[in-house]
């Protein structure tokens, strides 16, 4: 049987505060993603050596208004870590957690700074809060404030393919790059406008020129290298796709391969040697409101309205490719529910 909460606990413990159906197991498995060796027995998940999460614990009616939780929620895990903290917040520096609000006198790091970043993602993934003992300050996530999906699976598709399967969601997406774009230029010592800032300066002088012989041999082995690249075809291993929305921002398909996945893939057979990970990112016309804690009215209303298109993106590249579906805290999600 639940036990109920204390204001002796809640003073000095983190608390990870849900709603009264969310299940011990929903718990666990996100867990899991973070941490190697997840155990849980009765009353406890266990995250490290140094680290759980006891409960649940019922918040009885009087004391959830006294420590400012939301109505509604009234179950409650609390976290034991270590205590490490770290320099104090940048002033004026932005941060959409809200995790520097509630450490003003000075940032939880390492196994602390692990445990804090879970319990917010937690929080976000299953609509709660978190409340942090030290300032006795409130966290509330909002479930759609970090919209990005990453689809990660075994298979890669060639930059054709993959504008074929977005643009049937949104036909204007192009290649964000023009790979010819880096290919080389050749300076014109001539022209006076092309100046290199960084030149060494007048009085310095160069070491001496190597030998007639010593020339040779370095131009032989510049050659052979030359042409060694010629031969081999060029290998790709990232690149990305964009579509301008116009006032409401970008959206990107960012596709690369990853040699060690998230956790959430620890378990999967496939992503052993690695796998493809194809990120789906929004970017607003102005990037700094996904750094606020708070942003504007106008961008939370765009960002809602881009979370049906993200999603639309990520279920026809899962479609195309198979694998797994992430959230942007790396938390697995049921392709059904995009």
């Amino acid at each position: 049987m639940p036990q109920t909460l204390t204001s002796a606990l809640a003073e000095t413990h983190h608390l990870l505060v849900l709603a009264p159906d969310i299940d011990t197991n929903e718990i666990a498995i996100l867990a899991s993603t973070r941490w190697r060796a997840v155990e849980q027995a009765m009353g406890e998940i266990t995250l490290s050596r140094y680290s759980s999460l006891f409960g649940p614990y019922t918040i009885g009616a009087g004391l959830g208004p006294s420590l400012g939780l939301p109505r509604g929620l009234n179950q409650a895990w609390m976290a034991t870590t270590l205590t490490e903290r770290g320099d104090r917040p940048r002033p004026g520096a932005l941060d959409p957690t809200g995790v520097s609000r509630a450490f003003p006198n000075g940032l939880p790091v390492r196994e602390e700074r692990r445990v804090v970043d879970f319990l917010v993602a937690a929080a976000r993934r299953l609509g709660g809060v978190v409340r942090f003992h030290d300032s006795g300050l409130m966290v509330a996530p909002v479930p759609d404030g970090a919209l990005d999906l990453t689809v990660c699976s075994p298979l890669w598709l060639e930059p054709e393919a993959a504008l074929a399967t977005a643009r049937s969601v949104v036909p204007s997406f192009n290649l964000a790059i023009n790979w010819l774009d880096f290919a080389p230029v050749r300076r014109d010592p001539e022209d006076p406008g092309d100046l290199d800032p960084y030149a060494l300066p007048s009085e310095w002088e160069p070491p001496d020129r190597p030998s007639p012989e010593r020339a040779a041999e370095l131009r032989r082995l510049a050659g052979e290298r030359d042409q060694a690249a010629l031969a081999a075809p060029p290998t790709l291993d990232r690149y990305a796709l964009s579509v301008d929305l116009g006032p409401a921002g970008t959206l990107l398909l960012e596709i690369c391969g990853v040699d060690s996945p998230p956790g959430a893939l620890r378990q999967v057979p496939w992503a052993a040697q690695g796998a493809v990970a194809y990120t789906i990112r929004w970017v607003p016309v102005d990037p700094r409101h996904l750094a606020m804690e708070f942003p504007p009215a106008d961008h939370c209303r765009t960002r809602s309205q881009m979370a049906a298109l993200l999603a639309a993106l990520a279920r026809v590249v899962y479609q195309t490719v198979g694998g797994e579906v992430l959230d942007a805290d790396a938390f697995p999600i049921d392709p059904t529910s995009l």
